[in-house]
């Protein structure tokens, strides 16, 4: 519903639907810790998954675009891989524009998950301090 709404405010709604085939699919895992690096490892836990996906699809008037994404294994993007399609809506303005809804919702989800741990680590430390200066009286 609120997707919807969404769509309408950017006019996403009045963009072309089509499907775009995926032409290729890499998997990279993403090391635990506080500083990353995206790339493949072979030694050392790994924390999370992520999934960079070449799409293609074909205008109106024949023409073949390409673009990407990069979604987490938390998106149902995640799961695939070459030769399946993915409904996107592209721009008749710019025909290189595209909007996918699992990628804007999984972008969502990702964004309100950070804010939401932002918002525990500043109560934490919120109550911490709170306990340091009633205990040091």
């Amino acid at each position: 519903m609120l997707i919807e709404i969404w769509e309408r405010l950017c006019g996403y709604d009045k963009w072309i639907p089509t499907e775009a085939i995926i032409l290729s699919s890499k998997m990279v895992g993403l090391r635990a810790g506080w500083f990353r690096k995206v790339k493949t490892t072979s030694v050392g836990a790994i924390q999370e998954w992520r999934a960079t996906s070449d799409i293609c699809w074909i205008d109106k008037s024949g023409r073949y675009h390409k673009a990407s994404y990069t979604v987490s294994e938390r998106s149902s993007l995640f799961h695939l891989y070459e030769g399946q399609t993915v409904s996107i809506r592209y721009n008749s303005a710019n025909t290189d524009e595209y909007y996918i809804r699992e990628l804007f919702r999984h972008k969502m989800f990702m964004l309100l998950l950070y804010a939401f741990m932002q918002a525990i680590g500043i109560l934490i430390i919120c109550c911490l301090s709170y306990l340091f200066t009633h205990i040091s009286r």
